[in-house]
């Protein structure tokens, strides 16, 4: 399955292109020690994050019974704040006066922190497997040696 289909197929992966999407390309999902996330800059002064509940590294092993999905949303954080921001503190971030970065971001978290998806830990597993895939694949090509542009000795 090319990079597409999978992209479409996946819950997960097809929210992380509409993150992209929304935000002009300013946020992007990825892997991590502790799971899929999203890179945002640090200008912003707020950050979106996926949660996931329950969350597939950390309650792997304490389920409850009969629970074979996760919940995933979008959340907005104030940047060093460990607490999700209310609507209206969005929607404050959003106004005139606040950073374009700041102000892109707060607009996708609004638009997609309504809604939560239900994805199975199999899907997990899969975005998770393609994230690093995707990210190593492009490590390689960035590890290649530069092509040398005249005689060598």
């Amino acid at each position: 399955m090319d990079r597409k289909e999978l992209i479409e197929a996946n819950p997960i992966l097809s929210l992380g292109k509409e993150i992209f999407d929304r935000t002009d390309g300013i946020c992007v999902i990825g892997p991590g020690p502790g799971g899929i996330g999203v890179t945002v800059p640090q200008a912003s002064k707020i950050s979106l994050l996926l949660l996931f509940e329950p969350y597939p590294i950390y309650d792997a092993g304490s389920l409850p019974e009969g629970k074979s999905e996760i919940e995933v949303r979008v959340a907005g954080f104030g940047m060093g704040i460990k607490r999700e921001l209310s609507e209206d503190a969005v929607k404050a971030l959003m106004k005139e006066g606040q950073d374009p970065i700041t102000r892109k971001i707060a607009s996708a978290v609004l638009e997609l922190s309504g809604e939560s998806r239900k994805v199975t830990y199999e899907q997990y597993d899969e975005a998770f497997g393609a994230l690093a895939d995707w990210e190593m694949g492009q490590e390689d090509e960035a590890l290649e040696p530069p092509a040398l542009n005249g005689p060598s000795m």
